[in-house]
């Protein structure tokens, strides 16, 4: 038979293993009381969440906005939220969508060929000859017979029996306009006359030019003549040289008190002062 203090002593040992797992049971429940209430409080300040982070920032706005609804609302003096250190997107390898072509309109060709000047360096000698001098001018001396507007009684027995042959005497010689041979152009002349103004030195384009000045001349045979833009110049047209009309101011005027232009335009017909303004031989 054992002793009775042996026989509890299994008992005893139970008992302590008991209150070991109580103590570390107790203990447990403390350390997760203790980890919920930190939690908490993490969570409390914001730190925990983005949600937590979110509903404090609900709740401090006094209006009730999200950050993102102040920024897009009204400005604020510096941004709440921080940007992101990242695109959240990465770009596209390739475009989205595909460019579109533009219809090609092709242009007309220019309606003139590009012009293209050509400069060339001064060389020192002329590249061309002279023009040479004209050979008829109607304004000349070698043009016009100078013994024709000589006086009377300065021309010699021979040169007065021709002057005689055409019609002059000594007065309708020395004032021009006056004999009616003049008012005729060379076509018109006889084939006597003819012989004697070529025998004096007239031919047919000095005898229409300084004896007849194209006044026996139809306007349209002005033109191939080469003098219709002179009698233009003098204010002549189609209507005024038929009579239809009045002639020109020109005509009422002395020789200096004509423009340069109708001028020059009076003596391409030969028409010099002296003749202009009738002088007397």
């Amino acid at each position: 038979m054992e002793s009775p203090g042996k026989q509890e002593q299994p008992h005893e040992t139970t008992n302590k293993k008991k209150k070991a797992l109580l103590v570390g049971a107790i203990a447990a429940v403390i350390l997760i009381g203790v980890g919920v209430v930190v939690f908490a409080g993490v969570c409390g300040t914001g730190n925990c969440s983005g949600r937590g982070t979110t509903n404090q920032a609900v709740q401090a706005s006094p209006t009730g906005t999200t950050p993102e609804q102040t920024l897009q609302d009204e400005p604020s003096s510096k941004p709440s939220p921080k940007p992101s250190p990242k695109p959240s997107l990465r770009p596209t390898l390739q475009p989205s969508l595909e460019p579109i072509a533009a219809d090609v309109v092709a242009s007309p060709p220019p309606s003139n060929p590009p012009v293209v000047q050509i400069v060339f360096a001064p060389s020192s000698a002329p590249s061309w000859d002279p023009t040479p001098e004209p050979t008829t001018t109607p304004f000349d001396e070698l043009f016009c017979p100078a013994q024709r507007y000589a006086a009377w009684s300065s021309l010699e027995a021979s040169m007065n029996d021709l002057a005689r042959g055409l019609g002059y005497t000594e007065c309708s010689w020395n004032i021009p306009f006056t004999a009616y041979v003049e008012y005729y152009s060379w076509d018109f002349l006889t084939v006597d006359e003819q012989g004697a103004a070529s025998t004096i030195g007239f031919s047919q384009e000095s005898w229409d030019c300084w004896q007849n000045h194209y006044e026996d001349y139809e306007w349209s045979d002005l033109l191939p003549a080469g003098v219709q833009s002179c009698f233009e110049d003098l204010g002549w047209d189609v209507s005024s040289w038929n009579e239809t009309t009045v002639e020109p101011a020109s005509e009422a005027k002395m020789f200096d008190e004509l423009t340069p232009a109708e001028q020059a335009a009076a003596e391409c017909i030969c028409y010099p002062k002296t003749l202009w303004d009738a002088e007397t031989l």
